[in-house]
């Protein structure tokens, strides 16, 4: 039995930062070069999408203060975007 998969609509800022980074060669399959702004994702991938930024955010989305930077919040905006698409 294989897995559903689900649409995950960014903006066009979301598409292009997971451009930016350095995704695995599967997802970056998935998400695309040129990035798509939808496209479909499993519930295996959404979580090794999500367990990414969340690491990615760790290390790079807070200031001294721990406050939210901005590319914190772009990396919280797009796992909101793909939590949103699975529940």
């Amino acid at each position: 039995m294989s897995e559903t998969t689900r649409e995950v609509r960014l903006t066009e800022a979301q598409a292009q930062y997971l451009a930016a980074i350095n995704l695995p060669e599967p997802l970056m399959k998935i998400v695309g070069v040129p990035p798509r702004r939808s496209f479909q994702l499993t519930s295996t991938q959404k979580h090794a999408l999500v367990s990414l930024l969340g690491d990615d955010l760790q290390r790079r989305g807070f200031d001294v203060d721990y406050k939210p930077t901005a590319e914190g919040s772009m990396v919280e905006s797009i796992i909101d975007a793909l939590t949103d698409a699975h529940e």
